[in-house]
């Protein structure tokens, strides 16, 4: 491609949302390939928005076969979510289990409906006791106390700290109590306000995928470092994941014609600085996803918002007012070694000015 048409075509992508193309497995770091920048919208329904902070939720829930939405082109973020609707969520979150059998105690449930198998999965895992001894309830909103809880068991009830909670509005006799404070300590959730959690209120479908997906979210710690290609055409690999400091030293050979890595930007330490503390004792538990973004302006920053195992999503800053210059940046995420991607692992990004 001519680098006239590369600089414009990178100018145009760099005001939408971008998507890297999933590679076919791992990336060999002794093979790169390059790949193109194709301006595609991760999440395809009308109501949801870049700058909102169920955005990426969303794009995941569609992606893994969570939700469909409401229709073809609406996803209604705002409208109530059913106890059916959840169940149904954390049912196909988990990979349609079939029940391991057909006797549930809940007269309301009736066999043939969409989410009757997993009602029956819910239940038999200790997920749901539902409303009563006979009832489920199945189109009854389900309350933010309630989905918290049904995350909590189906993550077998995780440990938390001795610390006490944070929120003024859920008591240590209510039945929530152990899975909100689960969850704030886990992060899946910051509450309504600084001091509450409003467990009684109902849970929109925003808030539902959104704290399904911050369950299934990896730990992760980002450094970003600016790397200024030696030229326009340099290769721009997209991600490769590496798994031993030999990978690691391959990866900074084959690339260093490519990219200044000695050189420091912005008060910040090198990428050739920043990877010495990557030894092979490091290794022994963890790995890294290396995520290189070749960007129109060098003034656009970049926050890594999530990582699960079928994609990483990156929150892209983009400045006011802007620069004309190339750049190309390095986002190195440390993974645990228990990180495990997809086939069809890629790289998300959503755009914020």
């Amino acid at each position: 491609m001519d680098k006239a048409i590369k600089i414009i075509l990178a100018l145009i992508l760099g005001i939408s949302a971008m998507v890297f193309p999933a590679y076919a497995g791992e990336i060999n770091v002794n093979d790169l390939e390059n790949t193109e920048i194709s301006e595609t919208k991760s999440v395809r329904f009308t109501d949801v928005n870049e700058k909102d902070y169920y955005y990426f939720a969303v794009d995941w829930a569609v992606d893994n076969g969570v939700t469909t939405g409401t229709s073809e082109m609406s996803f209604s973020p705002e409208e109530v979510c059913l106890r059916c609707q959840i169940v149904t969520f954390l049912w196909r979150t988990a990979g349609c289990p079939e029940p391991s059998d057909t006797e549930v105690p809940f007269t309301d449930i009736k066999e043939g409906s969409f989410y009757y198998n997993a009602v029956l999965w819910a239940y038999q895992n200790g997920i749901t006791t539902g409303t009563s001894k006979n009832t489920f309830s199945p189109y009854e909103p389900c309350l933010r106390g309630q989905i918290i809880t049904m995350l909590w068991r189906w993550l077998e009830k995780p440990k938390t700290t001795e610390s006490n909670i944070t929120f003024s509005d859920v008591d240590q006799n209510m039945f929530c109590y152990d899975s909100v404070k689960w969850a704030a300590e886990s992060k899946i959730t910051t509450g309504t306000s600084e001091n509450t959690f409003s467990p009684n209120a109902e849970c929109s479908r925003s808030q539902a995928v959104t704290f399904i997906f911050r369950t299934k979210a990896y730990n992760f710690n980002a450094i970003y470092i600016r790397t200024t290609p030696r030229d326009i055409d340099s290769s721009n690999p997209g991600y490769v994941i590496i798994k031993s400091k030999e990978e690691l030293e391959n990866y900074y050979k084959e690339n260093e014609s490519a990219y200044y890595f000695n050189l420091s930007l912005g008060g910040s330490d090198s990428f050739e600085d920043s990877i010495k503390k990557y030894d092979e004792a490091w290794f022994e538990n963890n790995m890294l996803i290396m995520v290189v973004a070749l960007e129109p302006s060098g003034g656009i920053g970049h926050v890594v918002e999530a990582l699960t195992k079928s994609a990483v999503y990156i929150k892209r800053l983009i400045p006011e007012v802007g620069t004309t210059d190339m750049d190309a940046w390095h986002i190195i995420i440390e993974a645990d070694s228990c990180f495990v991607s997809n086939t069809d692992f890629s790289v998300k990004y959503k755009a914020i000015k």
